[in-house]
């Protein structure tokens, strides 16, 4: 455009970013002559380099049409950060350094993680001189940071809340090193961010003490997914629990209704997670209060119980199903339609949604009835999920598929093994028809298993020779 940019990148800003005017001259030169001599793709009009085999923007081969990338999926995934190798070895050597000061064991305990990241006994012995000079000197201890924050504090670019970003930036540390499978230093990282979280200094700006709470969210969520990994399900749990509190009245105004207003819209999967880790414990009437709690927490957030939703009130109050009465049809908010008709596809996406979001916490609340053998209850509950799932349209199959296997987990249980083979080839006909899976990894391990279960149905049957052309 003509615009001279000295001036411009001198700004602190772009010193952080450490554009400076040779870079900007080197891309600008390569943008031009692309735009001269450059290979143009066909599929989506970028040119790249003359020689180039692939496009740099849509990743086609020039002749065919760009294929979708698989996608990155990870089981513990909660946001994508690349691994800050320096801050690690920082954070990591904090905390021996730490240990050290207060006569722990740290050589012994940290040994291995230390040597993985190049951190020998020296580093942490000349890092306990510099912390015994500050604290003799009552000079300011701290946190480790990354080369991004102390850039933007060099450059007078902070904003008075330092110590907040440094512990934030400390969680979301532990968080990729879970992601990246390193269980042992995600967990030192995000037990060494909860600590400092509630005595750091969190900055100078007024009000910053309210958030310590809301800033450990994410690092008790992540310490629960860990303990969950790791099969530690007591620790997962309390981890959970911890999760969701709520420290003092915020000075901001406004913030508190925002809070409380939050918490309520997560309370349903607070309960779920609350109860997928007591199952896991074999506290099955805890996990069932909690899937009822969830239920009824969803039943909140809705204007009115859609098609089929009220059945299952009776059964959170405590009732026997064979107390139950069908409500009314003024009672939903869609009117129930003959059978044919009976399908959600016509309903809005946010009502999609929340209805397979109650599905699948009837399915676990089912799980939990047949773990405690209560089959009649567990009949009962599943009934009317797969009355519910089956009004679901497309994007759902996999969870119809789920409702449909674990019927037939609950025949096969009660040796109804007829019975049991109708659900598993249900369950499987709706998992084959699923075309992008989010873990294509993990879905045909669910599939395979769908397959030996409809293998054992038969088998128990006697079909042995039908039975093969379904083991996997």
């Amino acid at each position: 455009a003509g615009i001279h940019i000295d001036q411009m990148l001198e700004t602190p800003k772009l010193r952080v970013l450490k554009l400076t005017k040779e870079t900007v001259n080197d891309a600008y030169e390569t943008r031009i002559k692309r735009q001269e001599e450059g290979k143009e793709c066909k599929f989506c009009r970028e040119k790249s380099a003359v020689d180039a085999t692939t496009c740099e923007f849509c990743k086609s081969n020039f002749i065919d049409p760009p294929k979708r990338e698989a996608r990155r999926f990870r089981k513990n995934s909660i946001g994508f950060f690349p691994l800050d190798k320096v801050l690690l070895k920082d954070v990591l050597l904090h905390i021996a350094v730490s240990r050290a000061l207060t006569g722990g064991a740290w050589r012994a305990e940290l040994a291995d993680v230390l040597s993985r990241h190049d951190i020998c006994n020296a580093d942490v012995e000349e890092g306990l001189k510099q912390r015994q000079f500050l604290m003799e000197e009552d000079m300011t201890i701290e946190l480790p940071m990354s080369e991004w924050q102390r850039s933007l504090m060099f450059e007078g670019l902070d904003d008075g809340m330092d110590g907040y970003h440094a512990i934030h930036n400390i969680i979301e540390l532990g968080q990729t090193c879970l992601q990246e499978e390193f269980h042992e230093e995600a967990e030192m990282v995000l037990n060494f961010a909860m600590a400092v979280a509630d005595t750091h200094p969190l900055g100078t700006v007024a009000g910053l003490d309210a958030m310590r709470e809301p800033l450990k969210t994410s690092g008790w969520m992540a310490l629960s997914q860990l303990y969950e990994t790791t099969g530690r399900y007591a620790e997962a749990e309390e981890a959970h629990a911890k999760m969701f509190q709520v420290g003092p009245a915020m000075a901001i105004p406004g913030l508190d209704e925002i809070m409380k207003a939050t918490m309520e819209l997560l309370s349903p999967q607070r309960s779920i997670r609350q109860a997928d880790l007591c199952f896991k414990q074999n506290k099955f009437d805890e996990a069932i209060d909690m899937y009822k709690k969830a239920l009824t927490a969803l039943d909140k957030q809705e204007n009115k119980p859609f098609i089929g939703f009220s059945k299952m009130s009776g059964l959170l109050q405590g009732e026997p199903p064979s107390s139950m009465t069908t409500p009314a049809p003024e009672d939903y908010d869609v009117a129930p339609k003959g059978l044919e008709q009976a399908k959600l596809s016509e309903v809005s996406d946010l009502v999609l949604v929340s209805t397979a979001h109650r599905v699948g916490v009837m399915k676990k609340l089912a799980e939990v009835y047949m773990a405690k053998k209560d089959y009649a209850t567990a009949v009962y509950v599943l009934d009317d999920a797969i009355d519910l799932a089956e009004q679901l349209n497309e994007p759902y199959q996999a969870l119809v598929a789920d409702v449909c296997d674990c019927y037939g987990r609950l025949y096969m249980m009660q040796k109804k093994y007829p019975e049991a083979e109708q659900q598993f080839r249900r369950a499987v006909e709706f998992y084959t028809s699923v075309r992008d899976p989010m873990d294509p990894d993990e879905f045909e391990m669910v599939v395979n298993k769908a397959f030996n279960c409809l293998a054992d149905s038969l088998e128990a049957q006697g079909k042995l020779e039908e039975s093969k052309n379904y083991r996997k």
